[in-house]
């Protein structure tokens, strides 16, 4: 499920924000299975990635996988692509800036 990163001060919430996208239920789409940063949690940094375990093995097809994250203006802070790990086909995550600005950003991602 996509979430939104706020960052507070001098750290940063992570909460469900709920469907971002629609997603359909069928055996051949995986669905999360874990999110990090999780829903509600608190970090004094901006994390280095956003990393999605998926409920099953997802399918290498260019533009089929990825996450993006955006600030609170919608403008897209992500530069990198996701990728799949190489030992865990399950794991999906992309490295974000180094330097992100306090403030309030949505992650949207999609699987095939």
């Amino acid at each position: 499920m996509p979430f939104r990163v706020a960052f507070l001060g001098g750290g940063i919430t992570a909460a469900v924000a709920g469907a971002l996208m629609a997603i359909t239920v069928a055996f051949a789409h995986a669905e999360p299975a874990m999110v990090s940063p999780g829903s509600g949690a608190i970090v004094l940094a901006a994390p280095a990635e956003v990393v999605i375990l998926m409920s099953q093995d997802m399918a290498r097809r260019e533009g089929a996988n990825d996450i993006d994250v955006f600030d609170a203006a919608g403008t897209e802070v992500t530069t990198l692509t996701a990728v799949i790990d190489n030992g865990d086909r399950s794991r999906l995550s992309v490295l974000l800036p180094a330097a992100m600005p306090p403030g309030v950003y949505t992650v949207r991602w999609k699987t095939l």
